[in-house]
């Protein structure tokens, strides 16, 4: 299941680098990779914190990781 989730990220990310929108420099795959696997823990595991507040954590961890600029912007 992640790998499939990783797979299409990297798509999207080559996607995006093609319209010039995200850095050449990425590696598609790895970048990919690295986010899935970090959302992967926090998605499966209980925890008191608001949704919400995740949601918007990870957000910008994507956006900033992706695009160079957080979601605030």
């Amino acid at each position: 299941m992640v790998q499939r989730l990783i797979d299409a990220v990297a798509r999207q990310i080559r996607e995006e680098q093609a319209r010039g929108r995200t850095p050449a420099a990425l590696d598609a795959n790895e970048t990919a990779r690295a986010l899935a696997w970090m959302d992967e823990p926090i998605s499966w595991k209980p925890s008191d914190a608001n949704p919400g507040i995740v949601v918007d954590v990870l957000y910008n961890i994507w956006m900033s990781a992706l695009y160079g600029a957080d979601s605030s912007d």
